[in-house]
């Protein structure tokens, strides 16, 4: 449960942006302004129902040149998952934190939708029971994770795994991006039924264009979660990737979101002079 907890958390996180690129790929090659070796850098969906998930071959291809991996948080230390797991309860109950008319409401959707009442899970914070509810709107029994799976892969190639920021800090931006009345409502937005269903299908055919046209068409993320889960980590991550790409070829795998417009990491590298090229096969 906590493994598809941490993946629903991921999620919120890394893919709530509008797109602006024409390039129809995830996989992306960066090469040139000094790199000895070509590294690469992949878009991610944290949360994928079995069914639905595949690491094509030219992913595979990507991952076997490269001698490190770089996620959003190393997933691989201990010390990391030990605090990502505690962060599934909040600071206060439940009950301390929501009004007796939230609470009824909150109960009712918890019984509808999960089969469980408020009380089982009081102690856990409003972006966990957000992650529960998003975890649910997948309608499958297998979830997978492209962490996990890199994570896998990176220890049959005896390859290290790192982070490019600490949980503490991707959790003080969650915490950042909406206050607890807006995560509280955003819990029964009607608009957000379906989005990850959506999302994932537009992710699978790798239709960046569809989901330009499908985020500019809704008010999923506004300006003050867009500047806290993307513009500052793009920012910090902009920061670190030249030193690491120039010490190994790099596989980076991070939220298909922070890959995109303006403020991703694609712009933000070739605005660096670095070649970046999608790579389609």
């Amino acid at each position: 449960m906590f493994n598809k907890i941490f993946a629903a958390l991921l999620c919120i996180l890394g893919i709530t942006s509008a797109f602006a690129q024409d390039n129809n790929s995830m996989l992306w090659s960066v090469s040139g302004n000094g790199l000895k070796d070509t590294s690469y850098l992949y878009g991610t969906i944290h949360m994928l129902c079995e069914s639905d998930f595949v690491v094509k071959a030219k992913v595979k291809q990507a991952f076997n040149k490269s001698e490190q991996l770089f996620l959003e948080i190393d997933m691989d230390d201990e010390k990391e998952m030990q605090a990502m797991m505690a962060s599934v309860n909040g600071e206060k109950p439940l009950t301390e934190i929501l009004t007796p008319e939230q609470q009824k409401r909150l109960d009712e959707k918890l019984q509808t939708d999960l089969g469980m009442n408020l009380q089982a899970v009081n102690s856990y914070s409003l972006n966990t029971i957000t992650a529960l509810f998003a975890m649910n709107s997948l309608s499958c029994e297998q979830i997978k994770s492209y962490e996990q799976e890199f994570i896998t892969m990176a220890q049959k190639n005896e390859i290290e795994v790192k982070g490019l920021e600490k949980v503490a800090f991707q959790l003080e931006c969650l915490n950042q991006s909406a206050s607890t009345e807006k995560t509280f409502t955003d819990i029964f937005a009607e608009e957000n039924a379906g989005v990850l269903d959506s999302l994932v299908s537009l992710y699978t055919a790798e239709d960046f264009e569809g989901m330009q046209s499908f985020f500019s068409q809704s008010d999923y993320m506004d300006a003050n979660s867009r500047e806290w889960l993307l513009v500052k980590r793009n920012n910090n991550w902009i920061k670190k990737m030249p030193k690491i790409m120039k010490k190994k070829p790099t596989f980076f795998a991070v939220g298909a979101a922070h890959l995109l417009d303006e403020i991703g990491l694609v712009a933000q590298l070739q605005k660096l002079g670095y070649t970046v090229s999608p790579i389609f096969q």
